[in-house]
């Protein structure tokens, strides 16, 4: 990430700084000042550096921000459609009200598969809905 912003250019340092490192550097004579030139060129490449770690972060925040924002959205609607085929879904049924399958063919007094499929998903979705927030359908 540093790497590719300091090409040498002087695009990362702040502003007024670029001709204060050169005058400085231009006076080779004073080592004091040439040391100094390194220091604030190296201060304003970590602060550079600073600001494009936290313009990310940022952009990573408001990123997660819109997709936590969409997520709820479908919640909500996948919340009022379950909602609403709970309510249109029969609720007193009996075995003969019901289509059996070969395989869920069963004899008078065993227990419908069918019926305890369908009941199943009908506590499923009661519990569900209490669990995303708000009343139960029932």
């Amino acid at each position: 990430m540093m790497d590719k912003l300091f090409d040498g250019s002087d695009a990362h340092l702040l502003p007024g700084n670029a001709e204060l490192i050169q005058r400085l550097r231009y006076e080779r004579d004073d080592d004091e000042r040439y040391e100094a030139a390194n220091a604030l060129e190296a201060a304003d490449k970590r602060i550079a550096g600073l600001k494009e770690a936290a313009s990310f972060n940022f952009e990573q925040y408001q990123d997660a921000a819109f997709r936590l924002h969409e997520a709820e959205h479908n919640l909500a609607v996948a919340r009022e459609a379950l909602k609403n085929l709970f309510l249109i879904s029969p609720t007193a049924l009996e075995c003969n009200d019901m289509h059996h399958a070969k395989k869920d063919q069963h004899e008078y007094d065993e227990d419908c598969p069918v019926l305890s499929r369908y009941e199943d998903a009908l506590s499923g979705a009661r519990e569900a809905l209490a669990q995303t927030g708000g009343d139960d359908a029932s």
